[in-house]
């Protein structure tokens, strides 16, 4: 399947995974009475939507969460639902320490606007000339980023189910790739301790704010090596979002990257992924929230709720796996 026909059965899904994840939100906000949905994402250059290769019909290098604006607010207005999207993702320098003390300065989408141009201008002096090299227009990148001064607090009211998208953990090993594979020994440790901080952090926002944890990027491909190692890391990364000390955590392990990409007849290197892959991933996430939510925000009968949605959730994902 080429890359453009991809996109478009990916987004066709996405809009018939929409469809039910909005008649699910009407169900979870009448069993909570809470009275507003917010999506956040928070993290790195994944959550930031940045892909190299994808040019359908011009580069979509809209953060990750902001992708479902189209599918998600007006569905949420017909329905009666006031829903708000955010992104304060940064594209470079993201190692979760730095993701952290980000966050921590209540950043605005301004702020994030400023970072990400920051990056882009690093990105094309770094990359020129070499694999990781991209062709994406800056004008065409800035205009997915709002120039708001609507900060991330913003998003985290009590009353309101605020559900943060974060993927990282993968920042400092890059930066330490830099300098040397055996300096790459203990990052790990290092994201795990801030990936901790930034959980408890989110989660104590507001009265129900909710995070999911992406898992590290497999391979899409099967290099064994490569995707027993991101295993490794991965079995630490859910632990920790899993552990019992973290309330209101989810550990979304549906995150995956192609590396290797043939764009415009050549063989391109990009450690994101593709547009298709992206929006796959998002119906995949859209679906991980129906399954996981009414669990994890112990709402009375969960199980009921969860059960009415099954067999289409089950259906979607079938579709879903076949159009990857």
């Amino acid at each position: 399947m080429e890359t453009n026909s991809k996109i478009i059965t990916n987004k066709e899904n996405l809009e018939l995974i929409s469809d039910l994840f909005v008649e699910f939100l009407c169900d979870l906000l009448e069993a909570t009475n809470l009275n507003k949905v917010n999506m956040v994402g928070i993290g790195n250059s994944i959550s930031a939507g940045w892909t190299a290769t994808d040019e359908c019909p011009k580069p979509d290098v809209c953060p990750w969460v902001l992708k479902l604006e189209n599918y998600l607010v007006n569905r949420c207005k017909t329905s009666g639902i006031d829903m708000s999207l955010g992104s304060f993702a940064i594209a470079g320098e993201n190692s979760n320490k730095n993701i952290y003390k980000f966050i921590l300065k209540n950043p605005s989408l301004r702020d994030t606007r400023n970072h990400f141009e920051y990056t882009f201008n690093r990105w094309q002096e770094e990359f020129k000339g070499g694999w990781f090299e991209y062709d994406v227009a800056k004008d065409i990148a800035m205009n997915y980023y709002p120039d708001s001064l609507t900060k991330i607090k913003d998003y985290y009211q009590d009353g309101e189910l605020t559900i943060t998208a974060f993927n990282g953990c993968t920042g400092e090993l890059l930066t330490r790739l830099e300098h040397g594979l055996f300096a790459t020994r203990g990052f790990l440790k290092e994201e795990l301790y801030y990936l901790k901080m930034i959980i408890t952090y989110i989660t104590r926002l507001s009265d129900h704010s909710y995070i999911t944890i992406g898992n590290f990027p497999y391979m899409t491909r099967n290099y064994l090596f490569i995707n027993n190692l991101i295993a490794y890391i991965n079995r630490f990364i859910k632990q920790e979002a899993e552990d019992k000390k973290h309330v209101n955590t989810m550990y979304f392990d549906g995150m995956r990257v192609e590396f290797f990409n043939k764009y415009r007849g050549k063989l391109k290197l990009d450690n994101h992924p593709s547009t298709a892959l992206q929006y796959n991933t998002l119906g995949k996430y859209l679906l991980f929230l129906i399954e996981t939510l009414p669990s994890v925000m112990e709402i009375h009968d969960a199980e009921s709720l969860k059960g009415k949605y099954a067999e289409k959730v089950d259906s979607y994902k079938i579709r879903l796996t076949n159009s990857r």
